[in-house]
């Protein structure tokens, strides 16, 4: 549907004419709750950008949700880098610029932004698995990143617009509505048929501390 199809029809839903604007703000936020709820397969995505010589701070492209890999990627060679907690890189690493530049092996995402250890002494190519909020809808023509969905958004779109008109016992109804349509869509993407699951023991080691010594980017830090 496009966004013009999801404002006729919450119209009639609504039974007003004069709530465009205010329809466009709830199908866009019935989308934010949508891939908040759940992560679409379809909505995960390749990211591939480039580190810079001594940039310890790097901004999260446009509309990306979070991260599921980091990879760092110099011609065949490929390490794939360690997620930090706030806590672990401020009490490992509290002054990473004045210790010695490298290849990172660690980053740590902070709001929109994520940090890499060692901080890169050269440009390497950055390749992220990662998910993706869906785009807003701006126009009358465009339409959701994700076909399957549309009922989902319908159905949040209209409990948000109920809730705004102080409509408490419309909006749980549409609610009820969403809740069953979101199931429908999410054991349809959950449905992986090509998928062998082995089982990992936990790491309880710190994770810093307990890498190989000869390997780990920490062992032997040179000021």
């Amino acid at each position: 549907m496009t966004r013009s199809e999801f404002n006729a029809e919450l119209a009639l839903i609504f039974g007003r004419t004069d709530l465009e604007s205010r329809i466009n703000r709830w199908i866009n936020l019935a989308q934010i709750q949508v891939v908040q709820v759940h992560e679409f397969q379809n909505l995960n995505d390749l990211y591939e950008g480039s580190t810079t010589e001594d940039e310890l701070y790097y901004s999260f492209p446009s509309q990306m949700k979070d991260i599921h890999t980091f990879r760092i990627i110099d011609g065949t060679n490929s390490r794939k880098l360690t997620r930090l907690r706030p806590d672990q890189m401020d009490s490992k690493i509290p002054a990473p610029a004045e210790l010695s530049t490298g290849v990172p092996s660690f980053y740590l995402r902070y709001g929109n932004q994520f940090e890499l250890w060692r901080i890169p002494d050269a440009t390497y190519t950055m390749r992220l698995r990662a998910s993706f909020w869906l785009t807003p809808l701006t126009g009358d023509t465009q339409s959701p990143d994700l076909d399957y969905i549309d009922l989902c958004i319908l159905d949040k779109a209209a409990e948000i617009g109920w809730r705004s008109l102080q409509q408490t016992d419309e909006a749980n109804g549409w609610k009820e509505t969403f809740i069953t349509d979101l199931g429908i869509a999410t054991r349809e993407d959950k449905t992986i048929t090509d998928m062998k699951h082995v089982a990992q023991g936990f790491e309880t080691e710190d994770i810093i501390q307990g890498q190989d010594k000869v390997t780990s980017p920490m062992w032997g830090i040179n000021r």
